[in-house]
């Protein structure tokens, strides 16, 4: 029994086996085992294209990307869009909630004409701007002088000034909407 365990210790780790090389010269057989070596890659080709293993779509998802806006219109022309020479023509109301009304089209400073969704998978470029500057005061910033300069602020825009009666408080109102210009030529990276 322990004579038995070292003969297979010593054939198994103490030996070196040597492959042999046997050479059967015969026609057939030699044609018969090519034809089915390329019967196999024949099969192996067309199962390949059959269930289209190479051609699964993979569906890519983004990750440590930014985008980021580059200043100025994207071809250097100082020319005037055909939607900014009439905004009037885009005034559209809907009921009392909706009203589009641009009086203006001019350009967004660079911060505030493209953001990234909250999901960083999507992209906000701004067309149109419903914009409301409000001013407001207590005591001694109140009065006649506070309603001349609500009056004379600068826009298209109506400004609306409201002092409240009583507790010293007013506000100086300003809506403008105006359609942004030259939005399709914002470089995004």
């Amino acid at each position: 029994m322990i004579r038995s365990f070292i003969d297979f210790f010593a054939d198994e780790f103490l030996a070196l086996e040597l492959p042999r090389l046997l050479v059967i010269k015969n026609k057939r057989l030699g044609i018969s085992y090519k034809a089915l070596q390329m019967l196999f890659g024949m099969v192996c080709v067309v199962y390949f294209i059959y269930s289209r293993f190479f051609f699964k779509p993979v569906a890519v998802r983004p990750w440590g990307t930014s985008m980021w806006h580059e200043e100025g219109r994207g071809d250097g022309s100082k020319t005037v869009p055909a939607y900014c020479e009439d905004p009037a023509a885009y005034v559209h109301r809907q009921g009392d909630m909706f009203s589009y009304e641009p009086t203006s089209c001019r350009p967004l400073p660079s911060q505030e004409a493209v953001a990234a969704t909250d999901s960083h998978n999507g992209l906000f470029v701004a067309t149109f701007v419903d914009e409301m500057m409000v001013w407001e005061g207590v005591g001694n910033e109140c009065g006649a002088s506070a309603r001349q300069a609500c009056i004379i602020m600068t826009g298209k825009a109506v400004p609306v000034y409201k002092e409240a009666v009583g507790n010293g408080r007013c506000s100086c109102s300003l809506q403008e909407q105006f359609l942004v210009k030259d939005p399709e030529e914002q470089r995004i990276r």
